[in-house]
């Protein structure tokens, strides 16, 4: 019995104390925000900053009070900090003695916009309460009226009107509770300094912001007492954050659709896509959400492929204008085999031969637009034939009985001849007040249902190739900008279908064309680059290796390697080194006369290996090295024509090793191991884990990671001095087969170097190291696997497999994006732990 009591008693004691722990953890810190205006206008404090909503934090107590609020605002705020602030218990309650260093009594307070009752400085505040404090000009008789916005804090964007309404203080019900009304014919300060806005009868005024920013509004109104100016009521305080202007908002989502969407997957949309993004990419030359490299390479594939069979001039205008704006030429294109084209000429054949399909009055305009990308293009009489048609067929296009979508095309494309040719002006002037007419209420074109978004795009797109800004056609309220932005979804990326997303998006981007005053119009980009649009970047012979079995690989000594086992080949004789895991490696000589070079003509080179007598790879993982003596030894004799470097003593690392290295940091263990293992080093600033790789940097650590073998090869780049840090290491990738140069001249050693490259000199690594580098495809894996180069698949295939290579957020690979030091450092980890794991 005695020892159950003591039990009893023990449990009520313990009770007791998870109580007290609980009673302290009651004393949770609350943050409140207090605003301080003085006779009408906003104070600053002791920074300079006005008293608008300033963050205090309240800690060390169950509750808080005003009166705590107060003590810390000024501790905070004031120049003499809370020497400007006294309070007592007086007559009438607990009150404010000297607020703000004023002693004059005339003060007042309002918790949460006068919602809340507040009888005291003992008002129990809680976590995020806004406090308003005034001092008044005259507490008796002549107070002026607390004021408060609808909205003390509001987001709004460059552009679109913010619509506020004022209220003050009018009266008290029988409860003593403040009774608002509207505030007529106050006037709104931003920042302190007074616009021309006035607050209407009831209350409400719209302000505009043409800079993205924070911003404090406040208003004024002043009433005569004794033939003396003095403040109607108390400033009231709103803060307002600017953002982009919703047009660009929209803009920056659609483009962060489109950057990361299967290009494969957008059908006759994909020229326009890809010019679109273009203009984005001009616009916003800082954006994430433009194109990848990769991304435009494939595009570039997919542009080259449909232009070669296409034969409507719908589709080679299109075309066309997609090759210019990504700074091709059209007239010289190389197909995936090599094949030349020259799409301008056939669509400038289907010109010359009257073809109906030129003169549609929904292609017309693309055709004109698409051969005046170029100066060489289109003749001046092809041209003329051009908008002579179009000026001749205007009342087939000026009928808008099935909409305006042929109409507004024609604007944008007759636009450059407006200020130069009367009719070609009377016409467009007509086509205008046209389009006006078919505008509704709310801002949009009219058309077909689920595509007046659609239809608005161009509209928008048309008229600022005029020089007519959208917005103000129609009423502030419903213009064509407006109207086109009401119908973006929820997300803000997309309109109503894909065809309205694209369109409405042309449109807000010719838009921004016209308020930048870039003088530029949509789809002109005759003043881009005139590249060869070749898919391969093949500039001398290309050479294609058919081989057997298909996981061989080839090595070109010196040879620019433009896709796997494809090579860009100068004029002269050149060996290939043919060899895969268990077969006999071979050697293959190949004459490339200048007549080839000069034809870019492909040659097609077929080689079988045979397979090893007795070579048996070990099996259990996926990279197994190959135990053939002879390829041992060959290698082995290579590898000691000259003495390697020592190996250096193995560095410690820790946490006091980089300054931005830390435990916490997910490439802590990747960064130990290449520093520990003689990988990588500092750069002198840190380690700096978000500085891109370059790659003379991924080849020199490539280069150490085998020993830092000698390389005898004579390999000269232009921009690879001899005393360069790198030039071993490069002339040893080079003969090696590892990396190539990026010309015959050039190796760019300061590129930087993407997450593909890195891991397909990773792969040829494993390749010259004698590892069986095969994989399975890992497509689905990844969002973005479809964006991979062709050259870099089997390479991304075999990391993923491996868990060498990872993913980003989201899912993606970003196989175009820039690798990082910490990237690469951890890609190199896995690798060799791979390498060291099937050699056991």
């Amino acid at each position: 019995m005695k020892k159950r009591i003591l039990s009893v008693f023990v449990a009520v004691v313990m009770l007791l104390s998870t109580v007290t722990v609980i009673a302290q953890d009651n004393r949770v810190p609350v943050t409140v925000y207090l605003s301080l205006s003085r006779y009408g206008e906003i104070v600053q404090d002791k920074n300079g900053n006005d008293m608008v909503y300033a963050p205090v934090t309240l800690s060390g107590k169950e509750q808080y009070t005003l009166d705590d609020a107060f003590i810390s605002m000024h501790e905070n705020y004031y120049e003499s900090g809370t020497e400007g602030y006294e309070s007592s218990e007086g007559e009438w309650g607990f009150g404010i003695d000297k607020l703000w260093g004023d002693t004059s009594y005339n003060f007042g307070y309002q918790v949460n916009g006068g919602t809340e009752w507040v009888s005291g400085l003992d008002h129990i505040v809680e976590n995020g309460d806004h406090i308003e404090a005034v001092i008044y000009k005259n507490m008796y008789p002549d107070t002026e009226g607390y004021s408060k916005f609808g909205s003390s804090a509001v987001e709004t964007n460059i552009g679109k009107p913010l619509k506020l309404t004022l209220f003050y203080v009018s009266g008290y019900d029988e409860n003593w509770q403040s009774v608002f009304s509207p505030c007529e014919g106050a006037t709104i300060t931003v920042n302190g300094e007074e616009t021309e806005y006035r607050t209407d009868e009831n209350g409400e005024v719209a302000i505009e912001f043409e800079i993205i920013g924070e911003y404090v509004v406040s208003a004024k109104k002043e009433k005569t007492v004794n033939e003396e100016a003095r403040p109607a009521i108390t400033a009231p305080v709103c803060k307002v954050s600017v953002g982009e202007h919703e047009a660009v908002e929209i803009m920056h989502n659609i483009a962060h659709n489109f950057s990361n969407m299967d290009l494969e997957q957008t059908g006759g949309n994909l020229p326009w896509i890809v010019a679109d993004m273009i203009v984005y990419e001009e616009l916003f030359p800082e954006s994430e959400n433009a194109f990848s490299e990769s991304k435009k390479r494939k595009a570039l594939e997919l542009i080259i492929d449909s232009a070669h069979n296409a034969t409507t001039a719908g589709d080679l205008s299109k075309y066309s204008i997609a090759l210019r704006a990504l700074g091709y030429d059209a007239k010289k294109i190389y197909t995936e085999d090599f094949k030349k084209d020259d799409i301008i000429s056939k669509l400038k054949e289907l010109v010359d031969n009257n073809a109906e399909g030129v003169t549609n009055i929904y292609t017309l305009p693309y055709v004109l637009i698409a051969l005046s990308q170029a100066d060489e293009y289109a003749t001046a009489e092809q041209k003329d034939y051009l908008v002579t048609t179009a000026v001749a067929t205007k009342d087939q296009w000026q009928n808008t009985e099935f909409g305006t979508d042929a109409l507004t095309p024609m604007l944008l494309a007759l636009s450059p001849y407006y200020n130069i040719d009367e009719d070609i002006k009377n016409v467009i002037d007509e086509a205008v007040e046209i389009l006006k007419s078919n505008q509704r209420e709310d801002g949009l074109i009219d058309g077909f249902e689920g595509y007046e978004s659609a239809s608005t795009g161009l509209a928008i797109c048309g008229l600022s190739a005029l020089g007519i800004d959208s917005a103000d056609v129609g009423n502030p309220d419903t213009s064509l900008i407006e109207g086109l932005l009401l119908t973006a979804n929820e997300n803000k990326d997309a309109f109503s279908n894909a065809f309205a997303t694209e369109q409405g998006f042309r449109g807000l981007l010719a838009w921004q064309l016209l308020k930048n005053n870039s003088g530029k119009t949509m789809y002109d980009f005759s003043e881009n680059s005139m590249d060869e649009a070749n898919v391969w970047g093949a500039e001398l012979c290309p050479v294609i290796f058919d081989v057997y079995p298909e996981k061989a690989t080839v090595f070109g000594d010196g040879l620019r390697e433009i896709y796997k086992n494809c090579f860009d080949v100068d004029e002269g004789t050149h060996s290939f080194k043919i060899s895969a895991n268990g077969y006999i490696s071979e050697t293959y000589t190949l004459e490339i006369t200048a007549e080839e070079v000069l034809n870019r003509a492909p040659k097609k080179v077929s080689v079988s290996l045979l397979k090893k007598s007795g070579g048996v790879s070990s099996g259990g993982s996926a990279i197994n090295k190959d135990k053939d003596k002879e390829t041992e030894k060959a290698k082995d004799t290579q590898d000691k024509t000259e003495p390697t470097e020592p190996t250096a003593e193995k560095p410690i690392f820790d946490e006091t090793t980089f300054a931005d290295v830390k435990r916490e940091n997910w490439y802590f263990d990747a960064v130990k191991y290449v520093y520990e293992n003689n990988l990588f080093k500092g750069t002198g600033n840190g380690f700096e884990p978000d500085l891109p790789v370059t790659r003379a940097m991924l080849i020199t650590v490539l280069h150490r990671l085998d020993n830092s073998p000698a390389a005898l090869a004579d390999i000269s780049f232009s921009d690879v001095k001899d005393d360069a840090w790198y030039s071993q290491s490069v002339k040893w990738a080079v003969k090696n087969g590892i990396v190539n140069g990026i010309s015959q001249s050039e190796f760019a050693p300061e590129d930087k170097i993407s997450r593909e490259q890195v891991a397909t000199i990773l792969h040829r690594f494993a390749a010259y190291k004698g590892y069986n580098t095969e994989a399975q495809t890992t497509e689905g894996e990844f969002n973005d696997y479809k964006s991979i180069s062709s050259y870099a698949l089997d390479a991304i295939d075999f990391m993923i497999a491996n868990r060498i290579l990872t993913g980003r957020e989201n899912n993606i690979l970003a196989p175009g994006d820039s690798i990082t030091r910490a990237e690469s450092a951890a890609m190199l980890m896995r690798f060799v732990e791979v390498i060291e794991n099937a050699e056991k």
